[in-house]
């Protein structure tokens, strides 16, 4: 009876030591797991951070550049409103000067009007063989 008691402690206390060697076992496994998971969980979050930076970084360029197309719209715009005025504003002195100039040439012998333009000879202007104007080409 003594040896089988003694045998039974023995296999008792080698089934303990195993039992803490695999709790030892298992506590460093679940300790590198653990230590793993906070090494992934600090580079989600510098990850989440750099993706953040960079959006950031997106949104201003993106912006930096809408304001860029409006300003240039608003340029081209304006310089389209001010080219328009000032063909207006030409043709308006154009139509003036030829209405004068037309009011002073009508009805003067050697001269044409044919459309916007004023047909006449030399002559009217200056005299045969002269290249200093006439009397009447300075009226």
């Amino acid at each position: 009876m003594g040896n089988r008691l003694n045998a039974a402690l023995a296999r008792v206390a080698s089934e303990e030591r195993k039992k803490r060697q695999l709790e030892q076992s298992l506590r460093l496994e679940i300790e590198a797991k653990l230590n793993e998971i906070t090494i992934l969980n600090s580079q989600l979050i510098a990850s989440k951070t750099d993706l953040e930076r960079a959006e950031t970084k997106a949104q201003v360029e993106e912006d930096k550049r809408i304001k860029l197309e409006v300003a240039e719209f608003n340029r081209l715009q304006a310089e389209r409103e001010r080219l328009q005025s000032q063909a207006t504003q030409l043709e308006r002195y154009k139509s003036d000067f030829f209405g004068r100039i037309r009011e002073l040439l009508e009805g003067k012998e050697g001269i044409k009007i044919v459309g916007d333009r004023f047909v006449f000879s030399s002559e009217v202007l200056f005299d045969v063989g002269k290249a200093d104007l006439s009397m009447p080409g300075r009226l």
